[in-house]
């Protein structure tokens, strides 16, 4: 026996509905293929005679299409030549009912918490305000041009990141980041609903796209949807994700939090 995997999920999902083992023998033998679950019940047997290359097709399923019990299985394979020599090979595997589902993931961060270590830039005539609001604690605000009118030195803006969930095999979907906040409500050439924030992604290649433009008012705004494969770095063992905010041109504006949206491939 040659291809062989420790695992069966027999939903029809496209997702290891069924598994090959090859066979192949270079004399005549009378083979015969054993499936044993854990009770010592024989599921399945398959016969063959003769010189044999050939594949089979685990699927865990009975001859009328229903699933095998989940749970421990052994997969006895027994060869008998002409001269009645006996050569038996073994593998187990398991049989799960779990299926592929997709799972949209959604957390909210503060403002405070997504910021990224080094990821700051604050321009000398402007601040980043800790935090924005009395009642918004762990707010932050971006103003710009509050220490003097150069606007060379009036911008504010940072890189944040988000530890997000592992996927299964890496198969994520979409991403979608809000962000909840406002414009500062005094102060600055633009404040209120006259304040804008600009917000984009960054993907695994470090380019800054997916770009959007928040206007003043105090709601929950979007930044765009876009395929979370390009932009969910290092998936296979700390999945992250990088986005950026910022602004300039005297514009103040108060963020509380941002929340992400990710859709994911899981077993369930």
């Amino acid at each position: 026996m040659r291809r062989y995997e420790t695992a069966v999920y027999p939903h029809r999902d496209r997702y290891l509905d069924r598994t090959p083992v090859d066979v192949e023998t270079n004399e005549w033998v009378r083979l015969t293929i054993e499936y044993v679950d854990s009770a010592g019940k024989v599921a399945e047997t398959i016969r063959r005679e003769g010189t044999i290359d050939e594949r089979f097709w685990l699927d865990a399923r009975t001859a009328g299409g229903t699933m095998w019990p989940a749970g421990r299985y052994l997969l006895r394979a027994t060869a008998v030549d002409r001269d009645g020599n006996v050569r038996e090979t073994e593998r187990r595997f398991t049989v799960s009912h779990k299926r592929l589902v997709k799972r949209t993931w959604r957390r909210t961060f503060s403002a405070a918490d997504v910021l990224t270590q080094g990821g700051i830039d604050v321009g000398d005539c402007s601040t980043l305000k800790r935090p924005a609001r009395s009642d918004w604690r762990e707010s932050r605000g971006y103003y710009s041009m509050t220490k003097c009118d150069n606007a060379d030195e009036g911008q504010v803006a940072s890189v944040n990141g988000v530890w997000v969930p592992k996927a299964l095999e890496g198969r994520y979907d979409w991403l979608q980041i809000s962000m909840h906040g406002a414009g500062a409500r005094s102060g600055g050439l633009r404040n209120g609903p006259d304040a804008y924030l600009n917000f984009g992604y960054y993907n695994k290649a470090g380019t800054f796209t997916g770009r959007a433009e928040f206007d003043g008012r105090m709601i929950e705004h979007f930044g765009p949807r876009v395929k979370a494969n390009g932009f969910v770095r290092d998936k296979d063992s700390a999945p992250y994700i990088l986005f950026w905010t910022g602004l300039a041109g005297g514009s103040r504006y108060d963020v509380k939090s941002f929340t992400v949206r990710l859709r994911r491939s899981v077993l369930r």
